[in-house]
């Protein structure tokens, strides 16, 4: 294999795009089986619903949900959390998702916010190849795989669920050579497992990711509206826009790129436009990060890339084109320059 910031909106916790709907779950089922709950909380140092009014550090979730786990007895806690979870509980998010065109947008959507708003527990990405989707969840380094566990069980499990209420009337054959792939070993009876994915899951694998039928993202959302969706995304991105001045731009930006169409091809002018600032201002602000529009987007362009040729077996010309280069020529300059070395070189130094 070759941050926390203080806000009472429920879209900006720490745990990112999902983050407050999980702990709140966890909570009231706490709450409603009686497990000792007054002790539990003085045992993880948080006040009832504290985390309503304040971000949680991603060690004070991890000890939340180990605690969770150790006073309920219950090693399917994260599994039930997820499973459990509701559109609604994603508030304004929920809205969004709710009234995205397709699977695809949703997707992007979950994508552009989680990244921007998370603390750093978790990295969304999308890796289409050929008939397969790949979903994945890229983890905080920091944290080794089974402390991370039960928060990656809980993501997976409300995303899958989420996004198949979202696609309303599907069947799981229409999500095709299907399967969960999680980089722990199992943390509970594998019958928790299937009653929550109803397709396979393999553990110990090289990702936590969500593997689908890519024809599955064209799959329409029931009873979506356009001018809701148009109007919803504008309050959730003024939200965001207010929240995340107190961000590093190039974090901004860098969140832009990942989830926009053909990064290589965003311009300056746009990254200012979608930023509500000008040209002049916003440079100037990377100035006084000591970096640049350029330094970011070829740091952004070598990250996708080296996820495209190290993960998948697609053609240089599909990457190419995905990442908005004219041609191979010009993404094979583009990636020597940034990494001393062609894109075949590194892929082959992958698989060596």
């Amino acid at each position: 294999m070759c941050e926390t910031m203080p806000s009472s909106d429920p879209l900006m916790t720490a745990t990112g795009l999902f983050g407050l709907g999980y702990i709140n779950m966890v909570s009231g089922y706490l709450k409603l089986k009686g497990y000792r709950y007054a002790e539990f909380l003085q045992a993880v140092g948080l006040k009832d619903n504290e985390w309503n009014e304040r971000s949680l550090s991603l060690a004070e979730i991890i000890a939340f949900l180990d605690k969770a786990i150790y006073f309920t007895g219950e090693s399917f806690l994260p599994l039930l959390a997820g499973r459990r979870i509701h559109i609604t509980n994603f508030s304004d998010l929920g809205t969004l998702m709710m009234h995205c065109a397709d699977v695809e947008t949703v997707i992007k959507n979950t994508i552009y916010f989680h990244n921007l708003t998370s603390n750093g527990e978790f990295n969304l990405s999308v890796i289409q190849e050929g008939d397969k989707t790949y979903f994945r969840l890229y983890q905080n380094p920091q944290y080794s795989d089974e402390q991370l566990a039960p928060l990656i069980e809980m993501a997976m499990a409300a995303f899958a669920n989420v996004t198949f209420f979202l696609a309303y009337g599907a069947s799981i054959k229409d999500l095709g050579p299907a399967q969960i792939n999680f980089r722990h070993n199992n943390l509970s009876d594998h019958e928790h497992y299937n009653k929550t994915f109803l397709i396979p899951v393999k553990f110990n694998h090289d990702f936590n990711q969500i593997v689908i039928s890519s024809s599955f993202l064209k799959r329409p959302i029931y009873n979506a509206n356009k001018d809701l969706y148009v109007l919803t995304k504008h309050h959730i991105e003024k939200q965001v826009a207010q929240w995340a001045q107190q961000l590093p731009v190039k974090k901004r930006i860098g969140a832009l790129l990942i989830g926009g169409d053909l990064p290589q091809a965003i311009s300056l002018k746009h990254i200012a436009n979608q930023l509500d600032m000008s040209v002049s201002s916003l440079q100037r602000k990377l100035a006084q990060e000591s970096t640049s529009y350029k330094d970011i987007k070829d740091s952004i362009i070598l990250k996708l890339s080296n996820r495209l040729l190290e993960n998948t077996k697609r053609s240089l010309m599909d990457i190419a084109v995905e990442l908005g280069f004219s041609d191979t020529n010009s993404f094979s300059r583009t990636y020597k320059r940034l990494n001393n070395r062609t894109p075949l070189e590194f892929r082959n130094s992958c698989q060596s």
